[in-house]
């Protein structure tokens, strides 16, 4: 069902307009991190999304059939994490992939894919980012059904918290990024 500028999905008996708002880089929705640092899960689906044209070709996940896009800034302690987990309303998707690029809307560089996560949602993909970006840099976030398999509801969140490893403290922390055609490990 369609309005003149708003789409509408059914999502367990309830219609809930501008569920795919963010179908493109420039309506991208934005994640905040808590003051805490913790994630805090956001809903989305890609029941209602279209194709993204003019968007460099992703590296893993296949190519996208149905995306949304997030945004979101790196604090100022360069730590990020980006994780993805089954949706819990509606129909879940099965098997998810994400995309993470940087620059800006038209004009993007693509800087990191993935398309597996944690034992606990192994479909679903996750990054732990801390120190691969400077602070106040902004990520875009595409998520797509891996392999354009089915589509369904999920959940995203970005967080500052450190992974197990401690990453956050080391002093000679170790950080991966794409830059270019080149991969840059700094020390």
């Amino acid at each position: 069902f369609f309005s003149s500028r708003r789409r509408h999905t059914r999502l367990q008996g309830d219609w809930s307009s501008d569920v795919c708002s963010s179908d493109l880089c420039a309506s991208a929705q934005a994640l905040t991190i808590p003051a805490s640092g913790a994630c805090s899960y956001v809903a989305g689906t890609t029941f209602c999304a279209n194709p993204s044209g003019g968007v460099p070709a992703p590296t893993c996940g296949g190519i996208p059939g149905a995306d949304v896009w997030y945004s979101v800034t790196v604090p100022a302690n360069g730590n990020i994490s980006i994780t993805t987990a089954p949706g819990t309303t509606g129909t879940p998707m099965t098997d998810a992939a994400m995309e993470i690029y940087t620059g800006t809307c038209g004009a993007l560089t693509l800087s990191y894919c993935s398309v597996s996560g944690s034992a606990a949602n192994a479909a679903f993909p996750s990054a732990q980012l801390n120190g691969t970006y400077p602070g106040g840099t902004v990520l875009y976030i595409r998520v797509w059904a891996e392999n354009n398999t089915t589509n369904g509801t999920f959940q995203i969140c970005a967080s500052s918290q450190c992974n197990t490893y401690d990453e956050c403290s080391s002093a000679d922390r170790k950080s991966t990024r794409l830059n270019s055609s080149h991969l840059v490990i700094s020390y």
